[in-house]
C-alpha cells in the first residue's frame, strides 16, 4: 500500500460516495451471487481501510464467483483507474459491459476513464447512459460538468436543468439540486453574451436559453 493512499477521487466529481453506495445489502438470488457480494463488500471495506492491493484480490474473487456480478467490476474498474492503471481500468469495465451492457454505473466509470484523452467519447458514452436510464442524477451531473467543460453550454444546461428536475423536492438530494439551479443561472448569464436569445429558434444556444 502506498503511504498517504486515500480511496479514489472519482473523475468529474460525480462518482463520489460510488463505492460506499455499492457497500448496500443485496438481496442475493442464489449462493454464487451472495458470495460474490460478499468478496465485494470486503473489497470496499479494504478501499474505505486505505489498502487498495487487497481490495484489488477481494473484487477479482467476486467478479471469478460471479462473472455477471455488476458490482466487483465497477470497483474494480474504478480502483484501477484511481491507481492510473487505465489499461486495466478499461479491460475491466469493458468485460463488464460485455455482461451488463446497460449497465449506468459501469458506464458512469468507462466516462472517467476515457474523458481525459478524448471527451468525445466520454460525452457519447454518457449520452448513451442518459438513454438507458433517464432519471440517473449521476449521470446527468456528469453530462452538466463534461459539457461545461468542453464549452457545450446548450448540453451544459439541459443537463443541469435535467439534474434539478430529478431532485426537486428530495432532501437527499438538495445540495444536488442547488448545484444544478446556479449551474443553469451562470450558464445562462454566460451565454447570453455569446449568443443573445433574441428569438427561440435557431441555434442550440438560443433553444437551451429559452427552455425556462
Amino acid at each position: 500500500m502506498r503511504p498517504g493512499w486515500r480511496a479514489p477521487v472519482l473523475a468529474l466529481g460525480l462518482l463520489v460516495g460510488l463505492l460506499g453506495a455499492l457497500a448496500s445489502p443485496v438481496e442475493a438470488q442464489d449462493g454464487r451471487a451472495r458470495r460474490a457480494a460478499e468478496k465485494t463488500q470486503m473489497g470496499i471495506a479494504l478501499v474505505r481501510a486505505n489498502n487498495p492491493g487487497s481490495a484489488v484480490a477481494y473484487f477479482r474473487e467476486a467478479i471469478q464467483i460471479d462473472p455477471s456480478f455488476e458490482r466487483a467490476y465497477v470497483g474494480l474498474g474504478e480502483l484501477y483507474r484511481a491507481q492510473g492503471r487505465h489499461s486495466d481500468a478499461l479491460e475491466v469495465v469493458r468485460a463488464g459491459l460485455r455482461r451488463r451492457p446497460r449497465s449506468v454505473p459501469l458506464s458512469l466509470v468507462l466516462a472517467a476513464i476515457v474523458q481525459p484523452s478524448d471527451p468525445a467519447e466520454a460525452a457519447r458514452v454518457l449520452r448513451e447512459a442518459a438513454r438507458a436510464d433517464p432519471s440517473s442524477v449521476a449521470v446527468q451531473r456528469a453530462l452538466g460538468e463534461l459539457a461545461r467543460d468542453r464549452g457545450a453550454f446548450a448540453e451544459a444546461i439541459a443537463a443541469y436543468r435535467a439534474v434539478a428536475r430529478l431532485t426537486e423536492g428530495d432532501p437527499a438530494q438538495a445540495d444536488a439540486h442547488a448545484e444544478a439551479r446556479r449551474y443553469v443561472a451562470a450558464l445562462r448569464l454566460l451565454v447570453r453574451d455569446v449568443d443573445p436569445p433574441s428569438r427561440c429558434v435557431g441555434t442550440e444556444v438560443r433553444q437551451a436559453l429559452c427552455g425556462d
